[in-house]
């Protein structure tokens, strides 16, 4: 009789992990009480903030790096951009090497290289060629602007504010103008006075529903104390606005100089819950604001948050800007959290005053 030893020598053709399909189907139901445990663990202790979402994309080109200017019909030669300090001298360049595979302009400069740069910039602007109406000319370089309307996306309006209407009034919005001109060579765009009754007028979308409302009339990064007028040149309250609920209505401004007039509705919606990491303090002398980064974690009804995103705390005066972000979504798309660092915005930064503004009472 033959003894066999060892156990029987089975094929082995199936996977171990034949549980995938119940597997999927526990994780879509989990979702959905993974964002319910994070909502109320941000509950706790929370800190309620509000999201400026930016948009670099979308929007409407700033004036402080493109002017639109009317071309003379039929002609094809480039437009005139007027500006106070411009002289009628030649630009002339002259670099002591021109080889384009040699030092940068930068390492020219820093090695006291000749360079001679004398006169103004000659009235036509350099590479425009197209014969349409109404063009856009960079009349500026891109970005280098501190523009207080933008904040540096070159678009209006550079920020969305999450869970309000936030709306911008620029010279591309005017309504009506008696006595204002536009000084086309400020960057951006500014209205000027001319006459003690001059006023620029616009149409304001209010609102079916909201709860609030606050406004602000600004010079570039500065906030001015004028306030918006009604058509009978009286201050703005909010119960006219609210005679106006799902409607337009039209507003007036006065302010001897300002670029832009911003509004902003609060809807009623509930502000964000936000649970901010631990605030370390560092020494550095080049910072007045010597609070290092902090990480930022935001509830899944944020639909999307960006590198360059604001997340105010005006009742702790502190503003963070998220420079980095951790996606935390499932392969179906599904949102579980986000997690973001943030540095923390210097007073010296024009992005501090982007809350800033005066409620409408």
């Amino acid at each position: 009789m033959t003894i066999k030893r060892g156990p029987r020598n089975n094929p082995r053709k199936n996977a171990r992990n034949i549980t995938h399909k119940q597997a999927q189907a526990r994780l879509t139901e989990t979702v959905v009480a993974f964002n319910n445990q994070v909502q109320n663990s941000l509950a706790v202790d929370a800190v309620k903030v509000t999201l400026y979402q930016v948009n670099r994309l979308i929007g409407r080109p700033c004036t402080c790096c493109m002017t639109n200017v009317p071309r003379a019909p039929g002609s094809n030669m480039a437009p005139v951009i007027p500006d106070a300090d411009r002289s009628n001298e030649g630009f002339e360049l002259d670099l002591q090497d021109d080889d384009i595979f040699g030092s940068s302009l930068s390492d020219k400069i820093m090695n006291d290289d000749v360079i001679n740069v004398s006169g103004g910039m000659d009235d036509g602007l350099m590479g425009i060629s197209e014969p349409d109406d109404d063009i856009y000319d960079d009349a500026l370089m891109q970005g280098s602007v501190n523009c207080g309307i933008c904040y540096r996306t070159l678009r209006q309006p550079g920020y969305k504010a999450y869970g309000m209407q936030r709306t911008m009034f620029t010279n591309y919005d005017m309504e009506n103008v008696s006595g204002y001109t536009v000084d086309s060579t400020s960057a951006p765009h500014a209205f000027v006075q001319e006459r003690g009754d001059g006023f620029v007028s616009f149409q304001l979308v209010v609102p079916r529903y909201f709860k609030a409302v606050t406004f602000s009339v600004r010079e570039d990064l500065k906030v001015l104390h004028d306030r918006p007028l009604n058509d009978e040149n009286n201050e703005l309250k909010i119960d006219e606005l609210r005679r106006y609920a799902g409607r337009t209505m039209e507003f007036r401004v006065k302010a001897p100089r300002f670029t832009h007039v911003i509004f902003e509705f609060d809807l009623g919606i509930e502000r964000l819950n936000a649970n901010i990491g631990g605030e370390n303090t560092v020494l550095n002398y080049d910072r007045l604001q010597t609070m290092a980064d902090i990480p930022i974690v935001l509830g899944p009804e944020v639909q999307d948050v960006n590198e360059g995103d604001i997340v105010a705390i005006p009742e702790r005066r502190l503003f963070l800007k998220i420079h980095d972000k951790e996606r935390k979504i499932t392969a179906d798309q599904r949102r579980l959290e986000w997690v973001c660092n943030a540095r923390v915005l210097q007073p010296t930064e024009p992005l501090i005053h982007i809350a800033r503004g005066y409620r409408l009472r």
